[in-house]
């Protein structure tokens, strides 16, 4: 193991570790019952959080989406985890299209700090991913996702299918159903 995975570990363990106890702890009977939610609710967070970057700062990928999946189960309304999951999604091998465009559009419709540049990389990714080469394709299309991230509420549509470059080169080459 190098340098780097020895960090990973020194981070990442101990974060996880104090999950583990949280769901055992018992409530002092100094406080009160919001007050120890509240407390173990922001426990829960700092640990999640401090576990999810170091899995992004490691390229791992699938952890990193896992756990800040964690943190908008505990948060469905933090733009910063959806932004994360949809950065996650998209660096995975390979990348998980569907799910971070919609993550990334998640974040805008909750209104990411600094959500013109977030819609930019979406629209960059978006261009990227289909390889097309019309701009106001892009914003067409990462408007729609935008208004489909919206009004779906906190789960992506079972339907939604962004197709990428192969699929569309597929579509333009099959002339017969081109146009039905």
């Amino acid at each position: 193991m190098g340098i780097l995975g020895k960090l990973y570990w020194r981070r990442i363990t101990p974060a996880v570790q104090g999950l583990i106890p949280l769901d055992d702890w018992k409530k002092p009977d100094a406080m009160t019952a919001d007050q120890f939610g509240a407390a173990v609710r922001t426990l829960k967070i700092e640990f999640t959080t401090i576990a999810a970057m170091a899995s992004m700062g490691m390229k791992d990928y699938p952890s990193a989406v896992t756990y800040y999946k964690v943190l908008v189960a505990i948060d469905p309304t933090s733009p910063v985890s959806h932004f994360s999951i949809g950065v996650a999604e998209l660096q995975k091998t390979p990348p998980n299209a569907n799910a971070g465009f919609f993550e990334l559009a998640r974040a805008i419709a909750l209104k990411v700090p600094n959500a013109p540049g977030v819609q930019t990389y979406l629209k960059n990714h978006l261009i990227r991913y289909q390889q097309t080469s019309c701009k106001n394709l892009g914003d067409d299309q990462d408007n729609a996702l935008i208004t489909l991230a919206t009004s779906s509420g906190d789960n992506m549509p079972a339907t939604l299918n962004i197709p990428s470059a192969d699929d569309l080169q597929k579509a333009r080459n099959d002339t017969k159903n081109f146009i039905p």
